[in-house]
């Protein structure tokens, strides 16, 4: 399996976040850690990445 791959914690862990979540990559780069609330188990998407 692709994440057996994944050695580092969190290499592993920013890998199923970003499968399980669906987000595209550029809003994996945009997020900061404002935009996540652990708390309530939410994650806020309001930007992008662009070139």
């Amino acid at each position: 399996m692709f994440l057996e791959a994944a050695h580092h914690p969190q290499i592993k862990n920013l890998f199923q976040f970003a499968f399980f979540t669906r987000l595209r990559t550029s809003e994996l780069l945009a997020l900061e850690w404002q935009d996540i609330d652990l708390k309530r188990g939410t994650v806020k998407v309001s930007r992008a990445m662009v070139r």
